[in-house]
């Protein structure tokens, strides 16, 4: 394990420092750590993380996870090598604030061929003197704000795919249609709809008559089961 950097959190009055281990140290120390507390999300289905398995498996960079030890002993003027062997002795006393679900899949995928034990998992430690700041920053991580939905995700996604001007077409969004409408123009939306249905690999996208939460299930449930394109993406004319 090895620490990078550190940093002092003023709202909760504690040091973040920030690392990496291997995946085979984080299988080791910190999967027996998931189910540690009771405060900690529950497991998800996880078909949710079909993708990051497969992903993992492929070589991908994991995101960061959280750690937290309650610990009054460790601050902004402790030194950097101090706070690695502080968490290499004392590692069975955090607790995941952030990044269960990843975990669960790590180890979940562990046993598959080619998996790359040495592969980096990056993460941040939190130390506080307070369970409950603690849990105050799990829920600006975690619940701070309301989420997008899957939809919306892929919208942006797509709507920062493609340079429209370099492909010599002239796009509008519905605010610019409204000020004064463009002859030979497209409309942005109906551009990112059409590319949403072919990742999703369905016209079933902008149906009005299906609720809409079920729908975004759906639809990321499409993508995500879907493995990576082979074929060039179709060109807009």
């Amino acid at each position: 394990m090895k620490i990078y950097d550190k940093d002092f959190d003023k709202v909760i009055n504690g040091v973040v420092a920030t690392g990496s281990l291997t995946y085979r140290e984080a299988i080791e120390k910190l999967t027996p750590l998931i189910s540690k507390t009771e405060f900690q999300r529950k497991l998800q289905d996880k078909k949710f993380y079909e993708k990051l398995e497969r992903d993992i498996v492929n070589g991908c960079v994991m995101p960061p996870i959280t750690l937290a030890f309650v610990e009054k002993a460790i601050n902004i003027e402790t030194q950097i090598e101090k706070i690695e062997a502080y968490f290499n002795n004392e590692y069975e006393n955090s607790f995941v604030l952030d990044g269960i679900q990843r975990l669960n899949t790590l180890l979940r995928v562990s046993n598959q061929e080619n998996f790359d034990f040495d592969k980096k998992l990056y993460f941040n430690i939190i130390f506080s003197d307070k369970v409950d700041k603690l849990l105050y920053r799990m829920i600006t991580l975690n619940n701070g704000q309301k989420p997008m939905t899957p939809r919306h995700q892929v919208e942006m996604l797509m709507a920062n795919v493609f340079n429209f001007e370099a492909l010599g077409i002239e796009v509008q969004t519905e605010k610019q249609r409204a000020d004064k409408i463009k002859i030979n123009s497209f409309n942005k939306s109906d551009i990112e709809q059409a590319y949403l249905a072919y990742m999703a690999n369905s016209p079933m996208v902008d149906n009005k008559k299906i609720i809409q939460d079920k729908m975004d299930e759906l639809i990321v449930n499409k993508i995500i089961s879907t493995e990576p394109a082979t074929q060039s993406l179709p060109t807009l004319s």
